[in-house]
């Protein structure tokens, strides 16, 4: 029997040992933006982590270099090129807005608290990812499309029963109209005048 069977808690435990303090915050895992457009990433640490500072990177994330903006203990906000992060203490969070987004902003990023060593940091992964404007109208389109379709689907009981007794209480109307309905040629006629 292998260790690993033996011991399935193992590789968890490995990775709380290589990455302590993960569970500690929290991202949104994936966010969508449109070319052109701003996208604002929140993550959320616990009280410990309230005086660190916080950087926002891009993967690999293995050294300080790829770190894109970070704050500092003093100050809680810090801004580089398009990319602006502010810490929230008091709510124990911190946002990452990009703006004018372009697609080579795709790809994977880390909010990132800062310890002592810098492999020790606490992070959380965010896949964020980048569409043309044409692709977000699209989107939109499918969204209202499915809103419609729901919204239509919601009235289906009534729409069936417009389209079934409707026409159904028309066809018995005529057919009672029809009925009423006197032929010409005996209007004026009488039982003994044939010739």
């Amino acid at each position: 029997m292998s260790p690993w069977v033996r011991a399935p808690w193992l590789p968890w435990a490995l990775l709380l040992i290589h990455h302590p303090g993960c569970l500690s915050l929290r991202g949104p895992g994936s966010v969508h933006g449109t070319v052109g457009e701003s996208l604002s990433v929140w993550c959320r640490y616990k009280q410990e982590h309230k005086n660190n500072s916080k950087y926002w990177c891009k993967a690999p994330c293995v050294t300080r270099r790829s770190v894109v903006v970070e704050t500092s203990e003093t100050q809680r906000e810090a801004r580089r090129g398009r990319v602006t992060i502010r810490d929230d203490p008091a709510n124990l969070t911190f946002t990452v807005t990009l703006e004018n987004l372009t697609e080579a902003d795709s790809g994977t990023y880390w909010c990132g608290v800062s310890r002592p060593i810098y492999i020790w940091d606490t992070r959380a992964q965010v896949v964020v990812s980048v569409s043309p404007e044409s692709y977000q109208l699209l989107e939109n389109l499918t969204e209202a499309y499915t809103g419609t379709y729901r919204f239509l689907l919601g009235y289906a009981p009534f729409l069936l029963l417009i389209l079934l007794k409707v026409p159904l209480l028309l066809g018995v109307l005529g057919a009672v109209l029809w009925g009423r309905r006197r032929p010409r040629g005996l209007q004026g006629s009488t039982p003994g005048s044939l010739a």
